[in-house]
């Protein structure tokens, strides 16, 4: 029995140091920071691989072959032939994405069952089988070679950092004109209070997925118009009240929160009451600077009238 033990022991040992191997093989020519691609479309993307990242990772355990695949021995433009077809499971979901990628994603997809299940419940997986273009998968989230715990907070799904992430998609015009969603949704976070206690560093604040995912699973992102999202307006209290938030907020507290440009027609009060405010500090600021200049002016027309009576008395 221990004879077997001690077998297996080497075996897998083997297998770790098969796959750092063939890791090694690739990085010698993907930890050139020069080495890219042109795609179909002409887009030039990044074949770059920071070693010292990926082996810093959980994902280095299994090596590159781990996500993608079976790439064979001889230059890429023979062995992507040998890649493993994608489960038709997670075919939707990565089809217009060019072969080493889809395969990637596709390992993510069934490695995180749990994740992948929410994330097909989601929004941004409804789109993703829709075709829709440039909505996140796996990667662009967590990124690829450089993938960090949750809890480090350089990883770009941490809080810390994940405004900069959802930004990436959500700021930009051209995606989101596609679905009709204002691009100002970061900006309003930004001004609203939970931005600013953010900037203050503040950690408890809430997030993107604090309010637009459940508790139970932060890939779940829904539209503010499914029955089943935090942020549609029949779960405000629910969303708003989750423990380590406002809990037993009211209706009218919740609904004041959202990503509204405030104007004439959208929430008058909070347009006019910030109308004012500017008004008032620009008059309060504009009156104290105007009497600090006027007596500089008086104290240098004194001194020079001063000076000049000395000067005639002598």
């Amino acid at each position: 029995m221990r004879m077997r033990l001690l077998g297996l022991a080497s075996c897998l040992m083997l297998a770790a140091t098969a796959r750092a191997d063939v890791s090694n093989d690739c990085l010698v020519c993907h930890s050139n920071e020069r080495l890219a691609e042109r795609d179909a479309d002409g887009k030039v993307r990044s074949l770059y691989v920071d070693a010292q990242h990926f082996f810093a990772t959980a994902h280095a355990k299994k090596g590159c072959l781990g996500c993608h695949g079976d790439l064979g021995l001889g230059p890429h433009d023979l062995a992507l032939g040998r890649q493993p077809a994608v489960k038709p499971a997670f075919a939707p979901y990565v089809a217009k994405l060019p072969k080493a990628r889809a395969v990637a994603v596709a390992n993510c997809m069934g490695c995180h069952e749990k994740e992948f299940a929410s994330y097909q419940q989601s929004v941004h997986g409804e789109a993703t089988r829709a075709g829709k273009r440039g909505v996140p998968l796996c990667d662009d989230c967590h990124g690829n070679h450089a993938i960090s715990m949750t809890d480090d907070i350089e990883s770009p799904v941490n809080p810390a950092q994940q405004l900069h992430t959802c930004a990436k998609c959500h700021a930009d015009g051209q995606v989101m004109a596609q679905y009709n969603v204002s691009t100002n949704v970061v900006k309003t976070f930004e001004h609203h209070f939970h931005g600013r206690k953010r900037l203050i560093g503040d950690a408890r604040v809430a997030v993107c997925t604090s309010c637009h995912a459940p508790a139970a699973s932060v890939h779940e992102i829904r539209g503010p118009k499914d029955p089943k999202s935090t942020v549609n307006p029949a779960n405000h209290t629910e969303g708003c009240g989750r423990e380590g938030c406002h809990p037993g907020t009211s209706e009218a507290f919740a609904k004041g929160f959202g990503h509204e440009v405030p104007s004439l027609a959208v929430r008058p009060l909070v347009f006019l009451i910030s109308k004012i405010h500017i008004l008032m500090m620009t008059l309060v600021l504009g009156t104290m600077f105007l009497h600090i200049l006027l007596d500089i002016i008086r104290r240098k027309i004194n001194a020079s009238r001063a000076a000049a009576q000395s000067g005639g008395k002598a």
